[in-house]
Order: C-alpha cells, then structure tokens, then sequence
C-alpha cells in the first residue's frame, strides 16, 4: 500500500533458490522504478517461504522502518530485521490517512501452539471509504472464528486466504466479507491446482471479481480521493502478441474505454509470417 505519506508492504513473496528471491528479482525493482527509498511497515504473515523467503534481500536492499510478524523472534527468516513486533489481534497502525488494524491471531493461537497458516496476520487495511483485508494463509477454522469474533467484515477487497485453497475461502467468510474485487495470488500452473474450482464460484456468487495473479500478473489498483478506482492488469494492459494468454476471459478494466480498446487493438495484431 502507497500513499503520499506512507508505504506498507505486505510479505515479501517466495525464495527461488540460494542466489535468488522474489526480494530482489521482484520487490525491489518494483520499489525503486516507483522511487520508493524507504518501507514503514512491513508485514511478514508468516513463515512459509513463499511468504518471508524474499524478506533478507528487502532488509538489505531498502530501509526497513518497522517489521510486524507471527515469525518467533530470533528465526534466522527475519534476518537483520530492524524493530520487529509479533502481530496479534487488537493492534493499530496509522500512518495519516491509512490504517492497519490486526484482526488475527490471538494471544492464545499463539500459546496454543497453532500452526504457522493459521497464525498468519490478517490485516484490515483503510483509507478512506477503502477496506480491504490481507489474509495470509489462514484456513477454514480460522476463517470461522475471524466471522465469529469481528461484527462487521465487509470490505472493498480481499486477498483469497491461503492463494484459494479449498481448505480455505469458506461460505461464511465469503458472505461476511462480501467484497467488490477478490485477489487470488497463485502461481501459473502451479502444482497445488490453486485456485481450487469451488472457492472461485462461490466468490463469483458473492458478486465479487475475480482476478488471478497467474492470469493477470502483477496488478494495482488506485483509489483516488473522488471514489474513482482504476486497476492495471499487467498481462492484460501490457500484452503483446506474442504472450501466451492463460485466460482470454480475464476481466477488462474498471474504467473502461481506452482499456477496451487497446485490447481489442492487440488482439487484432497478427503474428509476422514465418520466413522461409
């Protein structure tokens, strides 16, 4: 999340192998196209490596204001982790206009024990009349007892907990979130199968749209302060004929028009023939 006065990341994406990470190969080049020096905040949700594993090279490529994690202190994940903090329900941040409230866990997932998706930090994040809610890994149970315990979860958006598994996403929580845009962040092709058929469905029956990272690659949204929203889809707005096309259904643009007709454009481009 950017704003003009503040910049939260949320986890820091999959370690590839010992010389490379989603840290340096994504992150960090993303931040510094968008001259961003500095992060006040960053979430780790929790310790799976396709969530913390590009974290050492964040810490050592960009100043690192403040860390919040379910990772146990002193983990070898978090590094030269600056001042660090353990997430638990209840907590606030704010940083002028935006706001971080942590809605899970509990103090006593963490005495139980619980496992590292189910301790994922679940943010509620706002600015203005935007909410929308960083969820981790978190499973089904957890998912229930988010419903149960936080009156009211409606938000804008939401990030599909646990990449949408079928063990997560349940029907309670869809219809307790209900939100406009659902962000499922899964690997193309990848071998779990995520998304799973079910969950996309029932968030299609919510009413949300539905955008894959495996379909749509990185993605922004902007929410203006007049309530206007915009969304960059980037194998969508930045596609060229000789990309692959995962889904040639993907959702056009928020703000249509010139969108639509830069798609339509590309997709009458025909390949250059074959030489001889």
């Amino acid at each position: 999340a950017e704003t003009h006065t503040a910049n939260v990341l949320y986890d820091a994406g999959p370690r590839y192998s010992p010389l490379a990470d989603a840290g340096s190969r994504v992150i960090l080049p993303y931040l510094r196209a968008r001259g961003i020096d500095r992060i006040d905040l960053l979430v780790l949700s929790h310790l799976d490596s396709d969530h913390s594993g590009g974290a050492a090279s964040i810490f050592k490529g960009i100043d690192v204001r403040r860390v919040l994690t379910s990772i146990d202190a002193g983990h070898p994940a978090l590094g030269s982790a600056p001042a660090r903090q353990r997430c638990h329900a209840g907590q606030r941040f704010a940083f002028g206009t935006l706001t971080l409230d942590v809605l899970h866990p509990t103090e006593a997932q963490y005495a139980a024990g619980a496992s590292t998706n189910a301790k994922s930090c679940v943010i509620d994040l706002r600015a203005g009349g935007i909410r929308a809610l960083l969820t981790g890994d978190i499973p089904q149970a957890q998912e229930l007892a988010l419903v149960a315990r936080v009156p009211e979860l409606r938000a804008t958006l939401v990030t599909a907990p646990h990449h949408g598994s079928r063990n997560s996403s349940s029907a309670a929580f869809v219809r307790a979130t209900a939100p406009r845009w659902v962000l499922v962040q899964a690997g193309y092709r990848n071998r779990f199968g995520h998304p799973d058929a079910g969950v996309v469905a029932r968030y299609a029956d919510a009413g949300a749209e539905i955008v894959r990272t495996d379909h749509a690659g990185a993605v922004q949204w902007r929410f203006a302060a007049d309530g206007s929203v915009t969304m960059h889809a980037h194998r969508r707005d930045a596609r060229r004929y000789w990309h692959n096309r995962p889904d040639d259904a993907m959702p056009t643009a928020i703000d249509h028009g010139d969108d639509e007709q830069t798609e339509t454009a590309a997709e009458r481009i025909e390949p250059p023939p074959a030489r001889e």
